[in-house]
């Protein structure tokens, strides 16, 4: 269990009739003593082509042995307009524009542990969901946040992730948006998405975040991922990058005039 914030569990059971196959995975990896251990339980064999997966998060116990925190309070994020901020990429976004070929970007749904989540699952654990921040009982914090990648070309991909947070970070990150104190915060949590052609390797990688910006028109950025302690994630985020390689035949660039 090699992460302080989280460490996922994936139980797998499922085959056809005299070709059963057990696995767990941690962290996305094949753990081989927990799958020897999970084989060797028995377990009854079903009559026709069966499939079992079980989704597990297991969490830090804070000093002391107490629970964690949530908050309990739904929390919108809201521009000096007072309109909430719930739009991504749209035509007066502040994070990145809308997707077109001069200001590309990708709104990612999700955090990835809330999408592994079956459906009925993720209706029952998602206590709150504002479009800027997730708290799913039993799963974390998630806030989403801008991940800006330089292209070869000028421009700026803009990536709309999910950053798991502990829950004195998001406690005390909601306080300082409600007392108007978050330009220049900085604190921390964990990529919570595969991103562009890196995919998962930069998956639960630790990331350093910014607090909100407010731009000359009033409007409010999403806090943004300024830097990492993972090698790869650190190299995505201060190097420029080939634009066909991060967006393959996707918005290419205009044709300057």
């Amino acid at each position: 269990m090699e992460s302080p914030f989280f460490n996922g569990v994936k139980v797998f059971y499922g085959g056809r009739p005299g070709a059963m196959q057990a696995e767990i995975r941690v962290n996305g990896e094949r753990h081989e003593a927990a799958s020897a251990a999970m084989t060797a339980l028995g377990l009854p064999e079903p009559t026709t082509f069966t499939a079992v997966r079980f989704y597990a998060l297991l969490l830090p116990v804070p000093a002391g042995g107490s629970e964690p925190s949530y908050p309990t309070t739904p929390l919108v994020l809201a521009s000096a307009s007072g309109q909430a901020d719930a739009h991504t990429h749209g035509a007066a976004c502040a994070c990145g524009g809308h997707l077109d070929p001069e200001h590309p970007g990708f709104d990612l749904a999700l955090p990835h542990l809330v999408a592994e989540l079956p459906e009925a699952e993720r209706r029952r654990r998602v206590k709150s969901d504002t479009g800027a921040i997730i708290i799913a009982e039993g799963v974390g914090n998630f806030l989403k946040v801008r991940l800006p990648i330089r292209l070869d070309d000028g421009r700026t991909v803009v990536y709309l992730a999910w950053i798991y947070l502990q829950a004195a970070v998001i406690d005390d990150f909601v306080q300082r948006v409600r007392d108007d104190n978050l330009v220049g915060h900085r604190f921390e949590g964990l990529l919570c998405n595969a991103i562009g052609p890196w995919g998962e390797d930069v998956l639960r990688s630790p990331v350093v975040l910014g607090g909100q910006r407010i731009n000359e028109d009033g409007s409010v950025h999403h806090s943004e991922v300024l830097e990492s302690s993972d090698p790869l994630l650190s190299k995505v985020l201060t190097e420029t990058w080939p634009a066909a390689f991060v967006l393959g035949d996707r918005f290419p660039h205009p044709p300057s005039d």
